[in-house]
């Protein structure tokens, strides 16, 4: 018997379906902070239903879209476009055999059905990403961004910390709430942000990484900060062009499909027209903290 399960991330809405009995519902206590009530179709952006036996006719799916390597990236991925606009994703985790998650996705993103594999854990994290898959491509056209970033509340602002891997988001997180007052850490790898009646806005999400940091919270967005490691501490306003840049390489989106590229450019250039963005070349000290959030604080987003 199936059992269904709607929840609430960044104000959309989105469905579970599955067997009550599955263990998959063992994997999903990250969204248990996210639950709502259940809620007319028209409410919710997609559903994904989780079958034992995914019936697709595989050889109409001829359109290969992106390819990336599992044991050259955290996740192996492929997608496919079908003759009717519908797309096939096989998610593949390093180091097992074969692949881990197949998802078919209807071609306006709102029907998604998907078929796990592999041990309990495999199956359980490709399942996480397939869900994260679904919401990267309903919200596309949404206002709405998953960023790659660390992300604290301070003083009723949210403030979020991006850079490449090993940069220092996380350190630079916890130095704030360890030496600035009222700092709370919101999600430590993929808070959501999002622009509802011209505000923007920063919201924690059920994906925060290594982190178990769930929170269903919201708050204004108060600053973008592009951390970098550096010798000195020091902290400069960004230009336009380089407020784009540092957005677009720590946001999740589906370059190879034209129309969500498209949605996720005009998201891009809203926030940086709305939100300054700093970069903060720094030491991993008090002095770096104090220094960005006396510099970032004093200066008010433009909330058009």
């Amino acid at each position: 018997m199936d059992t269904t399960q709607t929840y609430r991330v960044a104000g959309h809405n989105f469905s579970v379906q599955m067997d009550a009995t599955s263990a998959l519902w063992n994997h999903l206590g990250n969204y248990a902070p996210f639950e709502t009530q259940a809620c007319d179709e028209k409410e919710k952006i997609f559903t994904l239903r989780v079958e034992d036996d995914l019936q697709t006719d595989f050889h109409t799916f001829s359109t290969l879209l992106l390819r990336k390597d599992p044991e050259a990236e955290a996740l192996g991925l492929e997608v496919y476009k079908g003759a009717q606009g519908d797309y096939l994703f096989h998610l593949s985790l390093p180091h097992t055999d074969g692949v881990n998650a197949r998802l078919r996705v209807s071609s306006d993103y709102r029907t998604a059905a998907v078929q796990t594999e592999g041990s309990e854990a495999a199956q359980a994290f490709a399942f996480n990403r397939t869900l994260m898959i679904c919401y990267l491509l309903a919200t596309a056209k949404l206002d709405t961004l998953l960023m790659h970033a660390s992300a604290i509340v301070c003083d009723g602002k949210g403030y979020l910390f991006m850079g490449k891997s090993g940069t220092g988001k996380s350190t630079h997180s916890s130095l704030w709430i360890k030496y600035i007052e009222g700092s709370k850490l919101m999600n430590d790898d993929n808070p959501v942000i999002r622009i509802v009646h011209g505000v923007p806005i920063l919201y924690g999400s059920p994906w925060s990484g290594k982190t178990p940091c769930y929170r269903n919270v919201s708050a204004p967005v108060g600053g973008f900060i592009r951390l970098k490691q550096g010798a000195e501490n020091r902290i400069r306003r960004q230009n336009p062009i380089e407020s784009y840049a540092s957005l677009l390489s720590s946001s999740s989106g589906m370059a190879w499909e034209q129309s969500l590229s498209d949605g996720k450019d005009c998201a891009l250039q809203h926030f940086i027209a709305l939100v300054p963005c700093w970069l903060m070349e720094c030491r991993p000290d008090e002095e770096a903290a104090r220094l960005c959030a006396d510099t970032v604080r004093k200066e008010e987003p433009c909330n058009d």
